[in-house]
């Protein structure tokens, strides 16, 4: 999870389902080789719940703790609205992953409920932890990692809830607007939106865990954004990305500089998934008719895309049920700037 990012959410409706220490227990039945010399360390309480070390390698954890790693040592992290993370040993020999539950304020994943938050923060470190290329740096894709554990979460998404693309489009929208803060370790976006594009034609739910983790990497391998085209659309924003971080991001400069480029292109999609989420979650701010005549080249340029582009403008209007479901949502920070009149 990043360390900085949209603060923008309303507070989650429903309860927090999701039981760590069970979910643990299935994970490590499902991948026994993966997660072989492994602690789980429930954040909110301090303790490990789980591991699969042997008892020669116990000492680990009484490490842990000498150290301060069952929590105190991350607890800048946690205030900024960080819930989860894995990482490897320094010998690489074993692995950890600290959870922390979300709360009603607390976000991270952009998730419609609390249910499907505290699930989805899980996952997306266990897809760290046992999907291939999960942890480390690919040097040719350097979102690889992100994209296999944003992968992982999504496909678990369906199968714990249900095939709704529609559950997964904050998320997706977030990790493109954090690219315009000037974030990109998870820009993810184009993954996950492939994944909702198929919610249809693949049959997530019966995949086994072994094919679930194969299928995420293959999502991860065949969708994250290649180096040229992330450098390429630096290049497009990069007075817009440079302007935000003293005056807060433009939507009318990011929507004219991205309806100049190709449809098909990640400047793009990006810059229009950005968008909507923005329009989602305040859409009385962006109701004005600058806006939406801004709104109304976009979705042009987007349908002319085809089945590819429906992913891209999930708000409509900015009147839709799920537009004005989110109009309690509090500002963005930094605050985007309204288009001028």
């Amino acid at each position: 999870m990043p360390k900085t990012g949209p603060d923008i959410g309303k507070p989650l409706k429903g309860k927090l389902t999701f039981d760590f220490a069970k979910a643990v227990r299935a994970a490590i039945r499902d991948y026994p080789a993966q997660l072989a010399a492994t602690a789980f360390i429930d954040g909110d309480n301090s303790a490990v719940v789980a591991d699969t070390f042997a008892d020669s390698e116990k000492g680990q954890i009484a490490h842990l703790k000498e150290v301060g790693q069952f929590g105190a040592k991350y607890h800048e992290q946690i205030d900024d609205g960080t819930c989860a993370f894995a990482w490897n040993s320094e010998d690489g020999k074993s692995r950890f992953m600290f959870y922390r539950r979300p709360t009603a304020e607390r976000n991270p994943m952009e998730m419609p409920d609390l249910a499907m938050a505290g699930a989805a923060v899980f996952d997306h470190e266990l897809g760290h932890m046992v999907v291939k290329r999960g942890m480390g740096n690919d040097a040719h894709q350097p979102q690889m990692c992100e994209s296999v554990a944003d992968a992982f979460a999504s496909i678990r998404n369906f199968q714990r809830f249900g095939q709704k693309p529609e559950a997964l489009s904050s998320y997706s929208g977030m990790r493109a607007y954090e690219f315009f803060l000037g974030q990109e370790s998870h820009l993810t976006t184009t993954v996950v939106d492939g994944i909702r594009l198929d919610a249809e034609s693949v049959k997530f739910m019966s995949l086994s865990p072994a094919e679930t983790a194969a299928l995420a990497e293959e999502y991860a391998k065949n969708l994250s954004p290649a180096t040229q085209e992330l450098v390429e659309a630096r290049r497009v924003y990069r007075a817009v990305i440079e302007a935000q971080e003293k005056d807060g991001l433009d939507c009318e400069a990011l929507a004219k500089t991205m309806l100049q480029q190709p449809a098909n292109s990640l400047a793009f999609k990006l810059g229009a998934r950005a968008l909507d989420y923005l329009v989602k979650m305040d859409p009385e701010y962006f109701n004005t008719p600058e806006w939406q005549s801004l709104r109304d080249q976009i979705k042009e340029r987007v349908d002319a895309l085809g089945p590819s582009g429906s992913v891209l403008m999930d708000s409509g209007n900015g009147k839709n049920s799920a537009a004005s479901d989110a109009s309690e949502h509090t500002p963005a920070a930094p605050h985007p700037k309204r288009p001028s009149s």
